[in-house]
């Protein structure tokens, strides 16, 4: 019997701020391996946080950076999914932090990057990063091959800026809790990544399984059949997925996992 094919977000769905996977989800993901593939799709980048949780669970796949790069951690192969955001493109996106005074955070597969970094935003930092003041690179000036960049800020900032980036036809934007816009090139995120693996692994997307609790978790959502938000969701989330399950500190991934499971054993 094939496995069971499955798509997790990370950050509130995996483990909510505290970054903590708890003890029973720990046990069960790694018991039950032999039952299902687990995907982590994550709008985090491939550094070293993220590195330890899928290592830590003996998880195998990633998809990161909202659904720009797949990797499989055994072999250490990375494939770019969509493509890099081109430069005339981030200087679009730096021109907009200039102008707003917001922090931007970028990357390529191999390094992280900040540009006009405020004191308060520091934590930002923490989501990806195991030790923040060695893995950033604090510059003032675009990069070769990026793949995501995060523009920070106030709620003001971040509507001035989203407006702005509506103008842009070759970039995909998302607001996040009206804390940051995340923004990669046109086409890419966790959704047609998911298309990608499916394709790739041999699977149909309507018999496969999703679960977050973010906006940029809804590309993903929205066309798979077995869909799950987490309690912790926002309603526009909750709106989209089919099913729903408990929150991130009451282990709702278990529980989703558990239920599609059920509905999946006789196929």
């Amino acid at each position: 019997m094939k496995k069971k094919l499955i798509f997790s977000d990370i950050d509130g769905t995996l483990y909510c701020s505290d970054f903590e996977i708890s003890r029973e989800t720990n046990e069960y993901i790694k018991k039950n391996k032999d039952n299902f593939i687990l995907v982590l799709n994550t709008g985090n980048p491939l550094s070293s946080r993220i590195y330890q949780v899928a290592k830590s669970l003996e998880i195998k796949y990633l998809i990161t950076s909202n659904g720009a790069l797949f990797s499989d951690l055994e072999s250490e192969n990375h494939q770019l999914i969509n493509g890099t955001i081109s430069i005339e493109s981030q200087k679009f996106v730096f021109e907009i932090a200039k102008k707003l005074d917001m922090q931007l955070n970028f990357w390529n597969k191999e390094k992280y990057f900040s540009f006009n970094t405020k004191p308060q935003y520091w934590t930002f930092f923490s989501y990806p990063h195991l030790n923040p003041e060695k893995e950033v690179v604090f510059t003032d000036s675009v990069q070769e091959n990026v793949i995501k960049l995060e523009l920070i800020g106030t709620q003001s900032q971040i509507e001035k800026a989203y407006k702005i980036l509506e103008k842009n036809q070759d970039l995909e934007a998302i607001l996040i809790k009206n804390l940051s816009i995340e923004i990669s090139k046109k086409g890419t995120n966790k959704g047609n990544a998911i298309e990608f693996v499916c394709k790739l692994f041999g699977y149909e997307q309507n018999e496969v399984m999703t679960i977050g609790d973010s906006a940029n978790d809804l590309s993903m959502l929205e066309r798979t059949k077995f869909s799950y938000a987490m309690a912790n969701s926002n309603d526009l989330v909750k709106k989209v997925a089919k099913l729903n399950t408990s929150a991130c500190d009451q282990d709702g991934l278990i529980y989703a996992i558990k239920d599609y499971l059920y509905r999946k054993k006789f196929d």
